[in-house]
């Protein structure tokens, strides 16, 4: 909804949904779908839609190691380098 609000004010938003903690492509794919169902929502409820792209941390090690797997299905992901640090 905020986006759409600076998108409305005539800015040109390009957010980024980071996905927090998925450590395996189905707990990913899982996420994904709900913040893609939940912006649908919010577009045909507002009549306008913004670009987006969602993605993840690898903050686990487990996502670590899975980590081109997950490169696969998420349109960008980051490395949490202080919680995998933390973990392990």
């Amino acid at each position: 909804e905020a986006a759409l609000n600076v998108q409305e004010w005539g800015g040109n938003p390009k957010p980024d949904i980071m996905v927090p903690l998925a450590g395996t492509v189905k707990e990913f794919e899982h996420q994904e779908a709900l913040v893609r169902r939940v912006a649908r929502q919010v577009f045909e409820e507002r009549g306008d839609t913004v670009e987006y792209r969602v993605g993840t941390m690898i903050e686990i090690p487990r996502a670590a190691l899975l980590a081109a797997d997950i490169a696969k299905v998420a349109e960008f992901f980051s490395f949490g380098t202080n919680d995998l640090t933390q973990m392990t």
